[in-house]
């Protein structure tokens, strides 16, 4: 799609820093070399936020981001049978570790946000899966005892910015001191938690503020 619209897509390219004069981004520093940028260039930097400072702590060293620090959980269970068609696809649970339930044929994923303090350890796992297919078991209707397959346990320690009072207080705006360059990502101020959608507003905003002439 953006291909057909006339973006260039690179891969495998780390920005290191961005160089500026004048109040404006002037360079793109890359692992593989630099790009020059022109008067009319404007820049979108949508990067996790503990990249986002390194990467400009010398074009803007004020920069001060929500920590990137927060863990999710996610447990994959395979059942022997598929549950019935009857069943909900997307469970929301309380008073549980486990928090959402999805059902795709015959697999199961749990998904635990704000997960850090869920151990990940192998003597660990020997009490973690078990304690969260009981609860997605009785989420789901299944009676005592129902077995599963097999499961995996995923943690991405990194999976969001930290959403305390505190790290949301450090939100920031897309603008920034820099006259041609702008914040996206989920991080960024966007009246959303963590998600993909507030990814996408993000990204939707900056476009909009460019294309707005600021």
């Amino acid at each position: 799609w953006l291909g057909a619209r006339g973006a260039e897509i690179q891969f495998d390219r780390g920005l290191r820093t961005v160089d500026c004069q004048a109040g404006r981004a002037v360079r793109l520093r890359f692992a593989d070399g630099d790009e020059a940028l022109g008067p009319d260039d404007q820049v979108v930097l949508a990067l996790p936020p503990s990249r986002l400072r390194s990467v400009l702590q010398d074009a803007l060293p004020e920069i001060d981001p929500p920590e990137d620090s927060s863990a999710i959980v996610n447990v994959f269970f395979r059942l022997a049978d598929a549950p019935s068609e009857e069943q909900p696809k997307i469970i929301g649970v309380l008073s549980s570790t486990a928090q959402w339930i999805f059902q795709r044929v015959d697999v199961v994923s749990v998904t635990v946000s704000a997960a850090d303090e869920i151990p990940i350890e192998d003597q660990a796992l020997e009490t973690t899966i078990p304690r969260i297919w009981d609860e997605t078991r009785r989420a789901l209707g299944f009676p005592a005892g129902t077995p599963y397959l097999v499961a995996r346990l995923n943690k991405e320690r990194r999976a969001t910015f930290d959403q305390s009072p505190a790290g949301v207080a450090k939100r920031m705006h897309p603008r920034c001191a820099l006259a041609n360059l702008f914040l996206a990502g989920d991080a960024t101020d966007t009246g959303l938690p963590a998600t993909i959608e507030g990814a996408i507003r993000s990204g939707e905003r900056a476009a909009a503020m460019i294309l707005q002439g600021n």
